[in-house]
Parts: C-alpha cells; structure tokens; sequence
C-alpha cells in the first residue's frame, strides 16, 4: 500500500500502531513495547507463561522473550529442532505437576 511497510498491525501508513510510527526501525521497537505490555498483564492476571525462541539470537529479542517468561525457568531458547522437541518435553513434565484449585 503505496510503498508502506507492512506488519502485524497492517501497514505503517496507515497508522494502527499509533501516529508518529512511520519507519520499520519505530514499528518494531513499538511492537517489541506492546509485546512486553501485554505479557506484564498477562502475568499480572496470574497465568504462567513459558517462552521459546527458536533459532533466534537477537539480543533485544531474547531479552524480550525472556522477560516475558513467568519466571527464568520458563524461557527456553532452543537453536536446534532436537533441543526444541526436549524443550517441549520440559513444559509438558512442568505442566503436568501443575495442579488445579479453587
């Protein structure tokens, strides 16, 4: 759309993300902020959340992603599909000693 940059959010131009977000270098930077936002009330409403990266090693990323996690037990970065395939096994063992109470 004349040139714009699309992302999650649609195109730049036509300013979903807010106005005054008119580069891909702000969008993401904007995007990477309401990430975070979303998973301080997602935690903040008491559900846990494990993060997995995978084959990524940008540093704002994996910051990102690891302060997401509920706690630092729960982010994994996992660069290889075998290392993937224990990490899932790790959330599946960890949730299966969750329990549910009233």
């Amino acid at each position: 759309m004349n040139g714009s940059t699309y992302s999650a959010w649609g195109y730049l131009s036509q300013m979903r993300m807010g106005t005054g977000i008119d580069t891909e270098a702000e969008a993401v930077t904007e995007q990477n902020a309401q990430t975070g936002r979303m998973c301080t009330r997602i935690k903040d409403a008491g559900v846990r959340v494990y993060t997995i990266l995978f084959m990524i090693s940008d540093a704002t990323l994996v910051n990102l992603f690891r302060t997401c996690a509920s706690e630092p037990g729960l982010y994994f970065n996992s660069p290889t599909t075998s290392q993937l395939q224990t990490v899932f096994r790790a959330i599946a063992q960890d949730l299966s000693n969750l329990r549910i109470a009233q």
